[in-house]
């Protein structure tokens, strides 16, 4: 039970023997020595022949208390504890009641994780006034059961001010409940409060243990994490072609090289309590060699705050992202004919609650549901060429996903399983769509600082109109609801090379297929970079 003070009276039980046997009624010679000879025998702990004789006792005296006592001992001694609280219970009930027999009971039945039961009794024994320092030390360790850490401390504190010789046992439980509330500065600070009160004791040998992870954990703690990344990148697709064109249509130029930045920015709240939260700034960008049009720098801020359960935790994640994408405008004298510049493409908004959880031991799950708002600007447009209303992306999508985690490798590597389903609420009707999504993920250390990532998606997504656009080739003949197969692959390597500084490689596959042709292409992308976290 980790409850050393309830272990404490055990110390001077038999010394209150001849105090119990007292009330026996008066023993035949030959019968007196039968709860005698079975007190040495527990003594001696050959528990079977003193149960042996208590079951005698029991049986010359049923309505006594002591023998009652003695088997609940006995049986808890056996391991029989459904027994042993059939016999406290008539210890405490029979007459006169056995005060031990209380602290015994309530130990149990918390043992036993029958908590409202274990209450009960201690709600009738501080009414009875039965060892009030070991009574408020039970009632601590069993709302500790309960994850009731604040109500803990409260009785774990009530304990040591009931009886100093219980403050060193008191603070370190008192130190667990912190921690246990991931108050690790106050946990800190009990554990120190332990091994002051006595260095020599096992408990304040423990605590200097628990004192050093508790102290690394603390010191490892940065508020603020940056991170700058830089790669290289070819894609054979820039722009999505498509897979099959019209003969008398010249497919354009669509490979390219391309730049990859990012910066992100995050500050991550004090571990205390079972609240957190965490801000969060990323900016990446990409710039084409020649397909200026396609260059994109996006902007995101994010605030995620979260609660910690016993069973797992609860992040709301809000976030607001605003992109730019860039455009080429024909200019007669321009260098290359083109003036290239940015100009906004557009802004969302999103929420995404999660649920984190253990429903076995190493096996995690999630449960999401999230909204999102985007915004898409109008750009390049005239009175010659108003947009096109029936291709505008803005509007709102429905999501929620559930996912499966199995660590390995004591936790260096993962798999995760993932379904998803989206529905998007948009303006134009060529863009209305529900989609599911199905992808696997597995993390694998190959070697120390080197890991692989393997990940592969599917996605099935059906329109909910007839699209209004001409289809390449064959599909013009009718009316067609747009289908597509969305197929995801890629392999990245990451390898710390010196601290802080690790190595990308990442290869990625995307095939999108579907019954209208013009939205039918493949890209393969190649990219190489650096990144550097501080």
């Amino acid at each position: 039970m980790g409850g050393l003070p309830v272990k404490i009276f055990r110390n001077f039980l038999f010394v209150f023997v001849a105090v119990i046997l007292g009330l026996l009624p008066s023993f035949a010679m030959a019968e007196e020595n039968i709860l005698e000879r079975g007190i040495a025998e527990y003594r001696a702990e050959n528990y079977e022949e003193a149960l042996e004789m208590f079951l005698k006792a029991r049986q010359l005296y049923p309505t006594s208390s002591a023998p009652a006592f003695f088997l609940g001992l006995s049986y808890k001694q056996a391991g029989k504890f459904n027994e042993a609280v059939k016999y406290y219970k008539e210890a405490v009930t029979l007459t006169p009641p056995v005060p031990d027999a209380y602290i015994e009971l309530i130990e149990v039945l918390m043992n036993q994780n029958e908590l409202k039961e274990a209450k009960a009794w201690i709600v009738k024994a501080e009414e009875a006034k039965i060892k009030p320092p070991t009574v408020a030390f039970l009632k601590g360790l069993v709302f500790m059961k309960e994850d009731k850490t604040k109500e803990a401390i409260e009785a774990f504190t009530n304990a040591k001010d009931l009886d100093k010789g219980l403050a060193q046992v008191a603070e370190f439980q008192i130190a667990m409940a912190y921690a246990k509330a991931n108050k690790l500065a106050d946990a800190n600070r009990a554990l120190k409060a332990v091994i002051s009160a006595d260095p020599n004791t096992d408990i304040a040998k423990f605590a200097k243990e628990y004192e050093k992870n508790i102290e690394a954990t603390l010191k490892a703690y940065k508020p603020f994490k940056f991170t700058i990344g830089a790669s290289y990148q070819y894609d054979d697709n820039v722009i999505g072609t498509p897979l099959y064109g019209p003969s008398n249509v010249k497919t354009p130029k669509k490979q390219d090289y391309g730049l990859l930045t990012s910066f992100s920015a995050s500050y991550n709240s004090m571990p205390s309590g079972p609240m957190f939260y965490n801000v969060q700034y990323n900016l990446n960008s990409t710039y084409y060699n020649h397909f200026h049009a396609s260059n994109t720098v996006a902007n995101t801020i994010s605030l995620i705050p979260g609660y910690n359960f016993s069973f797992g935790g609860l992040t709301v994640p809000l976030s607001y992202s605003h992109s730019w994408l860039g455009r080429t405008t024909t200019i007669t004298g321009a260098p290359d004919g083109e003036i290239k510049a940015m100009s906004p493409y557009q802004e969302t908004y999103s929420i995404k609650p999660a649920l984190n959880f253990m429903f076995l031991p190493g096996h995690l799950g999630q449960v999401s549901a999230g909204y999102t708002h985007k915004e898409l600007f109008r750009r390049n447009t005239t009175a010659a060429e108003p947009p096109d209303a029936d291709e505008d992306r803005s509007g709102h999508s429905l999501n929620w996903s559930a996912g499966y985690l199995k660590p390995f490798a004591g936790g260096k590597g993962m798999v995760n399983v993932k379904y998803e389903f989206t529905k998007d609420n948009l303006k134009g009707v060529n863009w209305m769509s529900k989609s599911d999504k199905l992808g696997v993920t597995a993390l694998i250390p190959l070697k120390e600082k080197i890991d692989l990532t393997l990940s592969h998606d599917v996605t099935y997504q059906k329109y909910r109109n007839v699209n209004t656009n001409l289809p390449i080739g064959a599909n013009a003949a009718g009316n067609i609801h747009r289908k597509d197969r969305l197929y995801n692959t890629s392999a990245s390597i990451l390898w710390e090379i010196v601290k802080n500084i690790n190595l990308n490689i990442q290869y990625a596959r995307t095939y999108s297929y579907s019954n209208l042709e013009v939205y039918e292409n493949l890209k393969h992308t190649y990219t190489i970079g650096f990144e550097y976290r501080f």
